[in-house]
C-alpha cells in the first residue's frame, strides 16, 4: 500500500514546484519539480507530464541465505567500488516526498 502512495503522489505532484533535496553540502534546494531536480542532480531529461511516464513501484527482497550469497557479494563488491555515489544521487532525487509546508 505504501508503494502504491508514493507513487501516486509522484504523478500528483510531478510538474508541481514541491520538492526539496538536500545537496551533499547540506544546503536544501526549495521548490523544485521532479523533472527539474533529475535534470539537475541526475542530467536525467524526462517530459514535463507524468501522464507521458509508466511509473511503477517495485519492492526487492534478498535474504541473506546461502543461495543469494554471490549477488550479495557482487552488491558489496559494487558499493565499494564508489558506484553506491550514483545510487546515492538517485536515491536522494527519487526518494523526495512533496513538500507541505512551503518553507
Amino acid at each position: 500500500m505504501q508503494i502504491g502512495g508514493q507513487t501516486a503522489l509522484l504523478k500528483a505532484y510531478w510538474n508541481h514546484p514541491v520538492f526539496n533535496i538536500i545537496q551533499e553540502t547540506g544546503e536544501v534546494l526549495y521548490h523544485r519539480t521532479f523533472p527539474e531536480i533529475c535534470k539537475e542532480f541526475l542530467d536525467v531529461s524526462l517530459p514535463d507530464d507524468a501522464s507521458a511516464c509508466d511509473i511503477q513501484g517495485w519492492i526487492g527482497n534478498i535474504n541473506g541465505g546461502e543461495d543469494n550469497m554471490p549477488l550479495i557479494n557482487w552488491l558489496r563488491k559494487v558499493k565499494r567500488l564508489k558506484v553506491s555515489s550514483f545510487d546515492l544521487r538517485l536515491r536522494r532525487a527519487l526518494s523526495l516526498t512533496p513538500n507541505v509546508n512551503s518553507n
